[in-house]
């Protein structure tokens, strides 16, 4: 069957960690997949989004809580831009994965909605950004060559869809950081991530009894129904964590 790790391995192997500076936004991506439309496929449960305000190498931090809660980071993995006409401009997430009989595509774009103001070298500066992105998240693997016993489970096709949102708190961290590197955001959000129990997602993996939901403070905010990594009522808790 199918495995996260078989995309992440690829993502890893084709990528180059760097350490560039730069601004940086956050958006939590929910991988919805399409059961009727897939087989053999078992995908992460989401992403955090790492990218560069103005365009650049993006970093992509899966998460799942399907056995435990378990991360990976993959730096690189994409590129972030604008798609312009006359008539409209959006912003646009894209990754492509071709490795041996692996294949994989992850693309979402929005309207540019949302106003994101931050600094660079004392001068302050404001961009257009997506306040949401949708796209489609698609994958296959004809395991080719594989010898797998008379009946076993072989090939593999995955669709699904991608759901992202802007998380201004996030993006507000990472933007009150003194080390602006994409090492030091990625660091900040695995960090995070460990902190809400979550740990690096290694192979091979024992099964574990779920984790426990993470407390939420007390808040006016309605309890996370969704599924997100974070939930929101604990954001003003993650902040102080990091001062």
């Amino acid at each position: 069957m199918f495995s996260r790790f078989q995309i992440l391995a690829t993502l890893m192997a084709l990528t180059i960690a760097t350490g560039a500076s730069a601004q940086w936004m956050v958006y939590d991506v929910r991988i919805q997949p399409d059961e009727e439309a897939s087989v053999n496929f078992n995908a992460y449960t989401g992403i955090y989004l790492i990218a560069p305000i103005e365009g650049g190498a993006a970093t992509m931090v899966f998460a799942t809580e399907n056995v435990g809660r378990l991360y990976a980071v993959s730096r690189d993995a994409g590129r972030y831009f604008v798609a312009a006409n006359a008539e409209k401009r959006r912003g646009v997430f894209s990754s492509i994965v071709i490795d041996g009989t692996v294949h994989a595509m992850y693309q979402a774009s929005g309207a540019l909605n949302s106003t994101v103001s931050y600094f660079v070298n004392g001068q302050r500066r404001a961009t257009l950004v997506p306040l949401t992105m949708a796209g489609t998240f698609i994958a296959s693997d004809s395991e080719t060559g594989v010898v797998v016993p008379e009946s076993a489970d072989i090939g593999v096709v995955g669709h699904a869809a991608l759901k992202a949102s802007l998380r201004g708190d996030l993006t507000r961290i990472l933007m009150d950081q003194r080390d602006q590197s994409q090492q030091n955001a990625t660091k900040v959000i695995s960090d995070l991530l460990e902190k809400y129990g979550y740990r690096p997602d290694t192979e091979p993996l024992a099964p574990q009894e779920p984790a426990e939901p993470t407390p939420v403070p007390p808040t006016e905010t309605p309890a996370n129904q969704d599924g997100t990594l974070f939930p929101p009522g604990s954001k003003e808790e993650m902040e102080r964590s990091l001062r």
